[in-house]
């Protein structure tokens, strides 16, 4: 699956990990055995152990991860990048290679819209509703991934869990215990504890005004506020899923504004 081989010690390092993991009681629903197969299917994408734990799923045998994740992960890749444009009605990402000459070319895109969605019965769904851009953004990436760069997981066939692409009929958490969702859209997460969670808004506010992005964040904020019905004035009153999102959203947006510095 990857060229990161996982030799036997690795194994049982990784199961002790996993012993204090599972033991935390921080990971909901996990035993050691899940914990470690987490752990060696994360390794063997290059996921830190973190990651693993809280952003790589299993469904029916598939690899999901979250959207971040896998942008992330192009872009410290140092072998590819990528730029993306994205609306309520379609996000496309264009996906680039170093060449020869240190610089960038183009490799290819991937493009989802909103009609995609509706045929695949994904558009009536209150998250698309709500977020369509992330959701649109997240399915276009996922899918570019797969087509123009798959080394980068190691030629896994990864996908992504937050908005609908486990392509799966009875999706499941990673526990395989029933729980609410959305498509693959878990929902049922605990909230982060009121300081992790200020901290992540003032970190995402910080990168906010460093790049000049006050007037796309006022408007994801008054969306989420006329859906929710609840008036929205701080980062922090946001529910930890929709700030990641919008971290999404922000980091995608930074990388999109180097990429035109550069000329790519």
């Amino acid at each position: 699956m990857s060229e990161i081989q996982i030799q036997s010690t690795d194994v049982i390092a990784l199961e002790k990990m996993a012993e204090v993991f599972a033991g935390s009681g921080y990971f909901d629903r996990t035993n050691i055995a899940q914990a470690t197969t987490k752990l060696i299917l994360g390794r063997s994408i290059g996921l830190t152990e973190y990651e693993a734990m809280t952003q790589l799923n299993i469904f029916q045998g598939k690899i999901h991860v979250g959207t971040l994740v896998m942008a992330s992960r192009v872009k410290s890749s140092g072998k590819y990048d990528y730029k993306s444009v994205t609306n309520d009605k379609q996000s496309t990402v264009i996906f680039f290679q170093k060449n020869e000459t240190g610089g960038w070319s183009e490799i290819g895109d991937k493009t989802y819209t909103i009609e995609m969605a509706q045929r695949a019965g994904l558009a009536s769904r209150d998250v698309w509703k709500k977020f369509p851009e992330a959701m649109l953004n997240a399915r276009a990436m996922s899918a570019g991934i797969r087509e123009h760069c798959p080394d980068v997981f190691g030629g896994a066939p990864v996908y992504s869990y937050e908005h609908g692409e486990a392509e799966c009929e009875s999706p499941l958490k990673f526990s395989q215990q029933p729980t609410e969702m959305i498509e693959h859209e878990v929902i049922d997460q605990e909230p982060l504890p009121n300081d992790e969670h200020k901290d992540k808004a003032q970190s995402l506010r910080s990168r906010v005004i460093e790049h000049n992005l006050g007037a796309e964040v006022t408007s994801f904020i008054e969306k989420v506020s006329e859906s929710s019905g609840t008036k929205i004035t701080k980062l922090d009153e946001l529910d930890p899923s929709v700030l990641d999102s919008l971290s999404t959203m922000v980091e995608t947006k930074i990388q999109s504004k180097r990429l035109e510095a550069q000329g790519a």
